[in-house]
C-alpha cells in the first residue's frame, strides 16, 4: 500500500546524535501521522438476524498494566500473557501486527517470538508502525485493521493456489491485494461463559475450520499494553461478507 508524507526540515540547531548513548534517529521513529480505522463487532444473533456473514472472529483481548518505566514492553507483556490464557503457543500465530513506535520495540519483540519458535516473517510483513506512522489515538486500531487484511491476503493466496501452497510462503515484499482501510473489519463474537479463560473459547458455528489466526499488540504511555486475538477463514460462495 503507497505512503505519501511530508517530512519535516530539521528544527533550526539540532544536533546529529553523538555518542553510545545516543544512537536514537528519525529513522527508528515511528512517524506522526493522521490516520483512522473502524472495527464493528457484532453478536451471532445479530448476523443471522442480517443474513451476514463476518469476516473474521474475535477470540479475546486483554489489557494490562506494566512498568512505567519501560513502557515499551507493555506489548509484549500483554501479548504473552493472552497467549498464556488461553493457552495458545506463538508458532500458532499466521500474522502478528506490532504497532511498533520505536524501531528498538520491534527488534525486542521479534526476538522475543524467536525465542519461542515463531517464524520472524510472520511479524510486521507490511511494514508496521514504522512505515505507515503513528495517528495517535488510532494506532491500536489500525494495526488490528491492518492484521485482518494481512490474513484475508493470506487466505486468497492459498484459496487462489488450490490448497497446495503455504501463505507463508509469501515474502515481506508482497504487495496487499486491498488497502488496509478496506480491510473486512467486522467480528462475531460469540458468547462464551465468563469462565472462558480458563479453557479454550468454543468456536462458534458461524466460524467454518482452516481458520487462520492473528495477534495485534500496542503499547501504550505510562506502561499500558493491550493485545487481542483474532482469526478468519476463506468466504464459501453465496454468503455475504461484511
Amino acid at each position: 500500500m503507497p505512503v505519501l508524507m511530508a517530512v519535516p526540515p530539521e528544527p533550526a540547531g539540532a544536533k546529529a546524535p553523538e555518542g553510545p548513548d545516543c544512537a536514537l534517529s528519525r529513522l527508528a521513529v515511528s512517524p506522526q501521522a493522521d490516520g483512522a480505522a473502524l472495527v464493528l463487532l457484532a453478536s451471532e444473533s445479530a448476523c443471522h438476524r442480517h443474513g451476514l456473514r463476518p469476516s473474521a472472529w474475535w477470540q479475546a483481548g486483554l489489557a494490562l498494566g506494566t512498568d512505567p518505566e519501560t513502557p515499551l514492553t507493555g506489548a509484549w507483556e500483554a501479548a504473552t500473557a493472552l497467549l498464556a490464557r488461553e493457552h495458545r503457543s506463538a508458532r500458532q500465530l499466521d500474522a502478528v501486527e506490532l504497532h511498533d513506535a520505536f524501531a528498538v520495540q520491534g527488534l525486542a519483540f521479534l526476538h522475543a517470538l524467536q525465542q519461542q519458535g515463531m517464524d520472524p516473517s510472520r511479524l510486521n510483513a507490511w511494514g508496521g508502525g514504522l512505515a505507515r506512522g503513528h495517528p495517535i489515538g488510532a494506532s491500536g486500531a489500525i494495526a488490528l485493521v491492518q492484521l485482518l487484511a494481512r490474513l484475508h491476503h493470506q487466505a486468497d493466496v492459498i484459496s487462489r493456489t488450490g490448497g497446495t501452497a503455504r501463505a507463508d510462503t509469501t515474502t515481506q515484499t508482497d504487495t496487499p491485494t486491498r488497502a488496509a482501510g478496506t480491510a473486512p473489519a467486522c467480528m462475531e463474537t460469540p458468547r462464551t461463559p465468563a469462565s472462558h479463560h480458563l479453557r479454550q473459547k468454543p468456536r462458534s458455528h458461524l466460524e467454518p475450520p482452516g481458520r487462520r489466526l492473528g495477534l495485534a499488540c500496542i503499547a501504550g504511555a505510562g506502561g499500558l499494553g493491550s493485545a487481542a486475538l483474532v482469526s478468519v477463514a476463506g468466504t464459501p460462495p453465496g454468503q455475504r461478507d461484511i
